[in-house]
């Protein structure tokens, strides 16, 4: 196989994959990049187009073809050198129009835009001097002396390329990109020097934009997984913080009724509150669950204080496992829930708290004899945060599953249903 079939083939293999490239970047590159990176591989696509173009002017000799070739081989150098500043500049800022926005970095920008012009100036020359190539009559080509200057320069602005990535915290994870970039041009020079008439720059220059589209593929998802991260920590915070106003509200109001029945036992309530605020306000932006004995202890707290208001109520633990970890704030306001909507208005309410193993699965019940669930929530012009609240958080923070149901025999049942 000749040298022209070789640089034809390649010419088309890399016109392919750019084709590609340019059309899966439209739904898989992140959008507020998409444009530059299209400018980008359309720039690319260019240079090989021209270079394509200039082979097949090979096969129509002629005095008018052979200044057609040569207009074409010069515009394909200016476009190539054009092009890898382009693309410097979408590494560094996602945009041209940015280049200039990266702190501490105006002088290798003005270098690496010096040496672009001195590329397309020693392009432009060789229509005189013919330093770098030159084509003769019987349409064979002849290397100049500077021959290797333009890959050269191009190498020159990788590196400093490289240098900015360096001074640039935010572009650590493209370093890789770059290293892989210099390791190719170096591929790209000594194919030039074992055998010049073999053009391996614009294939391999494809083969770094595949590169970089791998590259904003990883970028992409790991911003997406970090931003649902952070998304999903802000809104347990929010609901966190929605769940203790509820429940100091309703302990103060507990307090308030004891202070004009009998202020010696709500004294004894601003004791149990004081022990509950000191045991459980250190969890308060917890965002990974607790030990479900640790979350008992706030139920205990929470109970007691229930009791003094309403003592009729009878709270029964029936604990058998606890051996798994469960969002903080979670039991007690399905207790909450059981007292004040199914048992504080009847005599002989009974509530029962119950942890077991079911296979693989932790089930913690909050069960009571009152009125039963209807799913109606009360208009009443308070906020009912509490159930789904719990409800949130329970499958955000522990992939937990929350269901309540009235029984037949009368009350309610709230179970909640962790997997190991």
């Amino acid at each position: 196989m000749n040298e022209y079939t070789v640089n034809f083939v390649l010419s088309v293999i890399s016109l392919i994959l750019l084709f590609i490239l340019l059309h899966t970047s439209f739904s898989s590159v992140k959008p507020q990049s998409q444009k530059e990176f299209r400018r980008v591989v359309g720039c690319f696509m260019l240079t090989s187009a021209l270079q394509l173009i200039s082979l097949l002017l090979f096969l129509m000799p002629g005095p008018a073809v052979r200044i057609m070739i040569i207009a074409v081989e010069t515009v394909e150098l200016l476009t190539a050198s054009f092009s890898y500043l382009m693309l410097i500049s979408y590494l560094n800022t996602d945009g041209i129009s940015n280049v200039f926005a990266i702190s501490g970095t105006r002088n290798y920008v003005v270098f690496l835009m010096a040496v672009t012009i001195v590329n397309a100036l020693l392009v432009i020359s060789n229509l005189f001097t013919h330093c770098i190539f030159m084509i003769q009559t019987d349409f064979r080509i002849v290397f100049g002396p500077l021959y290797m200057v333009p890959d050269l320069l191009i190498l020159v602005q990788i590196i400093a390329e490289s240098l900015i990535i360096f001074r640039h915290p935010e572009r650590k994870n493209r370093r890789i990109v770059i290293f892989a970039m210099m390791f190719i041009m170096a591929c790209s020079l000594i194919s030039d020097l074992i055998n010049p008439g073999i053009r391996m720059l614009y294939p391999l220059s494809t083969l770094s934009l595949l590169l970089i589209y791998v590259n904003n593929i990883t970028e992409t998802e790991m911003n997406l997984r970090h931003q649902e991260t952070e998304l999903k920590k802000n809104r347990i915070s929010l609901l966190i913080r929605q769940v203790q106003p509820h429940f100091v509200f309703n302990v103060l109001n507990t307090i308030y009724y004891l202070c004009d029945d009998d202020p010696l036992e709500a004294r004894r309530a601003t004791e149990h509150f004081r022990l509950y605020l000191q045991n459980s306000l250190e969890k308060r932006y917890i965002e990974e669950p607790i030990p479900f004995e640790n979350e008992l202890e706030a139920v205990n707290h929470y109970t007691d204080l229930e009791k003094l208001r309403f003592d009729s109520i009878e709270i029964i633990y029936d604990i058998q496992d606890t051996g798994f970890r469960i969002p903080a704030f979670t039991v007690q306001p399905l207790v909450e829930n059981a007292i004040r909507h199914g048992c504080r208005e009847m005599s002989g309410g009974r509530i029962i708290i119950s942890s077991r193993k079911e296979g693989k699965d932790h089930i913690v019940t909050v069960r009571d004899n009152g009125v039963g669930y209807t799913g109606i929530i009360k208009k009443d012009g308070r906020r009912h945060v509490g159930i789904e609240n719990v409800r949130q958080r329970l499958t955000l923070m522990s992939g937990a599953e929350l269901s309540i149901q009235a029984l037949a025999e009368g009350g309610t049942a709230a179970t909640i249903r962790i997997p190991e």
